[in-house]
């Protein structure tokens, strides 16, 4: 059971890698998906997570998803956060 417990989680991590692996047939290297850069927005003072959201067009849950580090009660003016991925 074990070996055929492997054996599938062999062929799904090869499955998964293959498009990032290099072909023996070919020259070239395979390409390697870099992370989005972020859209950082420094907040003002007064403002809100909610209102930051609002103004760019994305969920206070998406604000607080892309700034794992925040908390909803805390905000300092001249913070800078990612309001976005490009």
């Amino acid at each position: 059971m074990a070996i055929t417990a492997y054996t599938v989680a062999l062929a799904v991590a090869f499955v998964l890698l293959s498009p990032v692996l290099p072909s023996r047939r070919s020259e070239t290297s395979a390409v390697v998906p870099t992370a989005p850069d972020p859209v950082l927005y420094t907040v003002a003072r007064g403002e809100t997570y909610a209102g930051i959201a609002a103004g760019h067009g994305i969920s206070l849950a998406q604000v607080f998803a892309l700034n794992p580090e925040l908390t909803p009660l805390t905000h300092v003016g001249g913070q800078q956060i990612v309001v976005g991925l490009r």
